[in-house]
């Protein structure tokens, strides 16, 4: 099912209200107007509704009658809460049409700039407001950011794009940046990576924001399996050691 909303807020807002309706969505994915917009491009597929500012992408699992009363629960309770439309997807070609925009996102990006990929994570309720101000952080800061994500657990991918900034310039700005994006999240209530892990470039926001006694215990099973810490020694939450935690 796709269904089109003037405005991702309304949009999310109607998430809300389809998750607690225990209607069972098994995926539940926002993307906002302009964004589906590169997609389109880079495929060369059309949405319906391109008069909607964002969109919701939701599929159903299950016997034929589950599915259709799920699917009719959902059709009322969106279009009671703000939907301009409910697509059905009932054409195969179609269907993969729409989920084929929806996975060439970050190909999109990647196919005219490089790009940071980042997937922080933020209370449902609060998706919205996250994605107002990375738009509003776009503007101030001239960094093209590109979001979309799982409307069903607040994961908000984000593409942050090179542009034609130099690779002093790309780095200083980019960690700017991300410093302002992290700072928003963890002011909602949300964390660092919601399905992408930390790695190297989330570290220093992720060892800033958590409790110290989540780091000791992870650390612990950390050494408990690996001793002499020999495996992505340095990376991730690893502290102590050769790993340069201090420099963070």
């Amino acid at each position: 099912m796709l269904v089109p909303y003037a405005d991702l807020k309304t949009g999310i807002q109607s998430v809300l209200t389809i998750l607690r309706a225990n209607a069972n969505p098994t995926a539940v994915e926002f993307m906002e107007r302009k964004v589906v917009a590169l997609g389109e491009r880079f495929c060369g597929v059309s949405y319906p509704r391109p008069d909607a500012g964002s969109y919701i992408l939701l599929t159903f699992d299950g016997r034929s009658e589950e599915v259709t009363a799920n699917a009719a629960r959902v059709r009322s309770l969106a279009l009671q809460n703000g939907a301009l439309d409910f697509i059905e997807l009932s054409d195969a070609r179609q269907c993969a049409d729409i989920w084929r925009v929806r996975g060439a996102l970050v190909k999109a990006v990647e196919a005219v700039s490089e790009q940071e990929p980042v997937d922080i994570v933020v209370p449902i309720s609060r998706t919205a407001d996250f994605i107002r101000f990375i738009n509003d952080l776009e503007a101030q800061s001239g960094m093209q950011m590109v979001s979309f994500g799982h409307a069903g657990d607040g994961n908000v991918h984000l593409c942050v794009v090179r542009g034609e900034r130099d690779e002093e310039t790309w780095q200083r700005e980019l960690h700017e940046n991300m410093d302002r994006a992290y700072a928003e999240a963890y002011r909602l209530g949300g964390v660092a990576s919601g399905e992408h892990g930390i790695g190297l470039s989330k570290r220093p926001y992720f060892l800033r924001q958590t409790a110290k006694e989540n780091l000791q215990a992870m650390n612990a099973i950390k050494t408990a399996l690996d001793p002499q810490h020999i495996l992505n020694n340095g990376k991730s939450y690893l502290t102590g050691g050769n790993n340069n935690a201090g420099t963070f």
